[in-house]
């Protein structure tokens, strides 16, 4: 064999030893969870790195993977809230268009704009708004947070 051909089969080898070792550690089950959970950014192709984030922080204040959040058919939680404060965050925040956030979403704008009205008109007397506006608030002091540390780091 040549020296590409052994170090292939090496290679091969060692991703089968890492698996097994993976698999031994967190079972079947969790090596599962692992790989989806691995590939979960490349829900956010199309994303750049502003809107990835703020993605990012309203599907985990949510309780919503970026799939499900980007690409699922539920109804039964909070998806177009969040989608409602990500619209929202990326106009008011970051100077997007509607139709840019459209883009970003893959969704279309009217419900955007719906979903987006939605959340400006929150009342926080009311105790599912109150719940709501808490996460859009937790949501903006992320970004807060975030924002300070990138410019500390490219400072």
């Amino acid at each position: 064999m040549s020296k590409a051909q052994n170090n292939i089969t090496k290679n091969i080898s060692l991703f089968f030893d890492e698996i097994q070792k993976t698999i031994s550690a967190v079972g079947e089950s969790g090596f599962i969870k692992i790989l989806k959970e691995s590939r979960e950014d490349s829900e956010l192709t199309y994303q750049n790195d502003v809107s990835k984030i703020v993605i990012k922080i309203v599907a985990k204040e949510f309780s919503l993977s970026v799939k499900e959040l980007l690409y699922g058919t539920s109804r039964l939680n909070d998806k177009t809230h969040a989608l409602g404060v990500i619209t929202l965050i990326l106009i008011t925040e970051f100077g997007f268009k509607l139709k840019e956030v459209s883009f970003v979403l893959n969704k279309n704008n009217t419900n955007l704009s719906r979903y987006k009205s939605e959340v400006e008109n929150y009342d926080d007397s009311h105790p599912l708004d109150s719940k709501r506006l808490q996460k859009l608030e937790s949501v903006k002091h992320q970004l807060k947070l975030y924002k300070e540390n990138y410019e500390q780091r490219t400072n």
